[in-house]
């Protein structure tokens, strides 16, 4: 009667020995970057390969391009929701801005006067400044 329990047992064993091994491959592969600090955040909402194997990432914060190995090269002071790399190696940035009715625009609704969304559309260099 013991052979069955130290199969069982052994079984076991195994088992939570090939799990062990699944869970280090599984997690040992994945990772995770968060780019931010007191000073600034965001929420990426695009992010594009680049020509030179880097990305760059845009969304509710800066502008953020990335090399190849994740490190940050550049990051610029505005927003934009969408963003692809152009053939000259620069960026067209495209995002909407809140404008009063005379025409000026925010970045944050400060004036108690009626808003209306304006369409922002950006040409940045291959550094990340503006065009």
């Amino acid at each position: 009667m013991s052979y069955p329990r130290t199969i069982k047992s052994l079984l076991i064993v195994v088992v939570v020995i090939c799990l062990f091994i699944l869970s280090r491959v599984v997690f040992a592969s994945q990772w995770v970057r968060v780019y931010g600090s007191e000073n600034w955040s965001g929420e990426a909402q695009t992010v594009q390969k680049t020509s030179d194997g880097g990305y760059v990432l845009a969304g509710w914060g800066p502008v953020i391009k990335l090399d190849r190995d994740y490190q940050i090269q550049w990051k610029t002071g505005f927003a934009g929701k969408t963003i692809e790399q152009t053939s000259d190696g620069g960026y067209i940035l495209g995002g909407n801005v809140l404008v009063t009715p005379n025409g000026q625009s925010m970045a944050f609704p400060a004036f108690p006067q009626p808003l209306q969304n304006g369409i922002l559309m950006s040409k940045l260099d291959e550094s990340g400044a503006l065009e």
